[in-house]
């Protein structure tokens, strides 16, 4: 996986700063998922779950579509 952009911002808060990096990535290629060092995730709430099986096939399963039409 490549990153389009890393952001840096420092926002300033209660009057303490802090460091933001923000990582553009490209949009996924419909019917292939996005793995991260061989592995498949999803959010769940605020956590990052592996992604389940049936979630792989169905992103597998969808179909292109055609713009040039």
């Amino acid at each position: 996986m490549t990153f389009i952009d890393i952001i840096e911002l420092n926002p300033i808060v209660n009057e303490k700063a802090y460091r933001v990096l923000m990582f553009k990535i490209p949009a996924s290629i419909t019917g292939y998922p996005t793995s991260w060092k061989n592995r498949y995730y999803a959010r769940s709430g605020e956590s990052l779950v592996l992604l389940q099986q049936f979630k792989i096939d169905e992103i597998r399963s969808q179909e292109r579509s055609d713009w040039s039409k």
